[in-house]
């Protein structure tokens, strides 16, 4: 983010994770999206957006562990109104043994730029315990590569600096 926003030709160069248009349900009483549907959209983005780590909603059945939200700052950048169509990104910006640190981008199409970004700092939680775990070797191994990935694209945004992720980082 340059000066605090994302910058939108950067982004574009990121995978679209989902699309849509603003409904009549999205509006609130200042006449834009309610910023429950914008926390909605992220979250959900940020898991799908984690698919192809095997992150995915498949993650927690398959494994019996999940991904615990643990810490986000969301900023939001301009609004989106009815009928404004939208797309959604997902970009890691790094991984431990233990925990995976995103953002998730909400981008006005028409306007060509960044609604609201959702930075988040996930933990890897076993179930049966409930207490942090490191992931399972094949999923670091996908981690790493999409980190070596996500590090090898132009991205001048800076992150927030209060969200720490704890574990030991994977190699980049």
């Amino acid at each position: 983010m340059r000066g605090g926003h994302p910058v939108d030709d950067e982004v574009l160069r990121l995978p679209v994770v989902d699309r849509g248009v603003v409904g009549t349900a999205d509006i609130d009483f200042n006449d834009h999206m309610n910023v429950n549907v914008y926390l909605r959209i992220l979250t959900t983005t940020t898991i799908r957006g984690l698919e192809y780590c095997g992150l995915g909603y498949d993650y927690a059945p398959k494994y019996h562990c999940g991904l615990f939200s643990v810490d986000h700052h969301a900023r939001y950048l301009s609004e989106l109104r009815l009928g404004a169509p939208y797309t959604t990104h997902v970009r890691l910006i790094e991984a431990s043994d233990r925990g995976v640190r995103t953002v998730a981008l909400l981008r006005d199409v028409e306007e060509q730029r960044i609604a609201c970004s959702l930075e988040s700092l996930l933990l890897n939680v076993d179930h049966v315990t409930r207490k942090v775990t490191p992931f399972l070797p094949g999923i670091a191994e996908r981690l790493a590569e999409a980190t070596k990935e996500a590090s090898g694209r132009e991205w001048s945004a800076t992150s927030c600096d209060s969200i720490a992720i704890p574990g030991k980082l994977l190699p980049v």
